[in-house]
């Protein structure tokens, strides 16, 4: 089996770019930039070889700090088979690299975007109409969506598994059916019996909705 991971490193040539389908890259926090400027990656040199990965199903990006909407195009347009997708903490992104990915990157299961405050209501309700096999989505810390964003993932998602949205300030439960606050009610698509859903809404220190949606 010739499949490759790559874990905070990129493939160094065209075969084995086109053999990689696990990209990895993880954050480090405690990254001292007065000593290593740069980290293991960068935006520019993913971007240059997304073009010879088409083979890539999982790419976990929250390492590379100033990744762009630029390389998450190149990636959705290259990668065809793309089923997870983690830019958590990725405050570069813009609503038009996620439009790229709700476009072309379809096979899409898992989707970690917690943290990257340039999401918008639009950009959300893309995402779920255009991904029909989504089931899990975390969406923490979203400082500009709203409950129309809520309404959109009930209506749309119809797979989700797991579903995390807390701190963001600007949710209420009018996002919400009415029958996500009765523990007891069914909801989702397909009948009754099949779908059941529980969601725990809480109220954050500060203010902030906070919740955790699953569904079986």
């Amino acid at each position: 089996d010739t499949t490759m991971s790559y874990i905070d490193t990129l493939p160094s040539d065209e075969e084995s770019c086109f053999h990689a389908e696990h990209l990895v890259f993880h954050p480090d926090p405690d990254h001292d930039f007065s000593l290593t400027p740069a980290p293991a990656c960068t935006d520019d040199e993913l971007a240059a070889i997304l073009p010879y990965c088409p083979n890539i199903t999982s790419a976990y990006l929250s390492g590379i700090p100033d990744l762009s909407s630029r390389t998450l195009i190149l990636l959705a347009e290259n990668a065809a088979t793309l089923t997870y997708l983690d830019i958590s903490g990725c405050t570069e992104v813009t609503d038009l690299g996620l439009h790229a990915i709700a476009t072309y990157s379809t096979s899409l299961t898992s989707l970690f975007i917690s943290r990257v405050p340039g999401v918008t209501d639009p950009a959300l309700a893309t995402l779920v109409r255009g991904l029909p096999h989504l089931e899990e989505l975390e969406m923490d810390g979203l400082p500009l969506v709203s409950g129309h964003s809520l309404s959109d993932v009930w209506k749309f998602a119809r797979r989700l598994k797991h579903w995390t949205f807390s701190a963001c300030m600007h949710l209420t439960d009018s996002g919400f059916p009415s029958a996500c606050h009765d523990d007891h009610h069914d909801h989702g698509p397909g009948p009754r019996s099949q779908r059941h859903a529980q969601t725990d809404l809480a109220q954050d220190q500060d203010g902030n909705r906070s919740g955790r949606e699953e569904r079986r």
